[in-house]
C-alpha cells in the first residue's frame, strides 16, 4: 500500500492515503455530490486513513469506527473500516449535515454550508450557529478548516 507525497508550502511530507481508497472516494463522492477530495479530507482528519485505528477498526475510545469514524452510539455500522460500504454510510451522514445547516442557515452561501455540513459531521447540526465561529466547539476548535486544508492538499490526486 503505497503513500501519496503532497507539497505544502517549504517542506514535504507524506500523505498516508491508501490507493485502493482513492476510487472508492470517487464513486461515493459522485453518487452524493461531494468532492472525493472532501470525503478523504474527513478520513485523514477523523483517523488518518485508518492509521490512528485499533485492529478491529475503531477509535475514540472504541466509540467512533472505521476510517470515516463513525460513531456506534448514534448509528448502525456497517462494512469493514475502510470499505465503500462503511464510506458511503459517512458521506450519508455528511449529507444528512448538508441539509440540516441548508434548511437551518438557507441565507449562508453553498460554500459556507458546505463547511458548516463538515463542521457539524463532528458536533451535530444544532452546534452550528454563525459563519464567523463555526468550528467553536468542534475537535480542537477548527475541525471544518482543517479538513478543508487536508482537501486542498488532496485535491489533486482526484479526476473525477
Amino acid at each position: 500500500m503505497g503513500a501519496l507525497v503532497a507539497q505544502w508550502p517549504a517542506m514535504e511530507f507524506k500523505i498516508m492515503i491508501p490507493k485502493h481508497l482513492i476510487p472508492t472516494f470517487e464513486s461515493v463522492g459522485s453518487a452524493l455530490n461531494f468532492p472525493p477530495e472532501i470525503l478523504a479530507g474527513i478520513a485523514w482528519r477523523e483517523s488518518c486513513f485508518g492509521a490512528t485505528l485499533d485492529h478491529n477498526g475503531y477509535g475514540d475510545h472504541g466509540n467512533g469506527y472505521g476510517i470515516m469514524q463513525v460513531d456506534r452510539r448514534s448509528h448502525m455500522l456497517v462494512g469493514k473500516p475502510d470499505s465503500i460500504e462503511h464510506v458511503t454510510q459517512g458521506a450519508h451522514i455528511l449529507n444528512d449535515m448538508r441539509n440540516a445547516i441548508s434548511k437551518k442557515h438557507p441565507d449562508w452561501s453553498k460554500a459556507d454550508q458546505l463547511r458548516g455540513s463538515i463542521a457539524a459531521y463532528n458536533v451535530g447540526p444544532d452546534n452550528i450557529r454563525t459563519v464567523d465561529h463555526m468550528d467553536s466547539g468542534t475537535t480542537e476548535n477548527n475541525y471544518s478548516a482543517d479538513v478543508l486544508n487536508k482537501a486542498r492538499m488532496l485535491k489533486e490526486y482526484f479526476v473525477v
